[in-house]
């Protein structure tokens, strides 16, 4: 089964169609993550689809309205973190830019599915 979902992945998976942006930690005088630098771009090889119903619902009420992708790739995601002062990753996929809001490892195979949303301040 496991061999199935790997050649599955092999076959639908897109080559350089999602871009992955890393950002570094800024910190203000306050203690505040900002925006922090842009540390690296990868092109990464994925399956990305339109997040299901049910999937958008784990997510906050206010982002639900935007457009939702769901990322399986073998590339582990970053979510933001107050406590490791860091920013989500982002991705840039068919001319949008969306972040990283949730992440499940798939600890068969070796895959992470990552829900990313839309953002409007790319």
């Amino acid at each position: 089964m496991i061999q199935d979902m790997v050649e599955a992945f092999d076959a639908l998976a897109e080559s350089a169609a999602i871009s992955r942006l890393r950002y570094g930690s800024d910190v203000n005088d306050l203690g505040r993550v900002i925006r922090g630098t842009l540390q690296s771009s990868t092109a990464i090889t994925a399956v990305v689809v339109p997040a299901p119903a049910e999937e958008i619902q784990r997510l906050d009420e206010h982002v639900r309205t935007r457009r939702v992708i769901q990322v399986f790739s073998r590339d582990e995601w970053k979510i933001a973190s107050d406590a490791e002062q860091r920013r989500a990753d982002r991705a840039t996929y068919d001319g949008d830019t969306f972040e990283v809001q949730s992440v499940d490892r798939w600890r068969a195979g070796g895959f992470y599915a990552a829900l990313l949303v839309r953002v409007t301040d790319a």
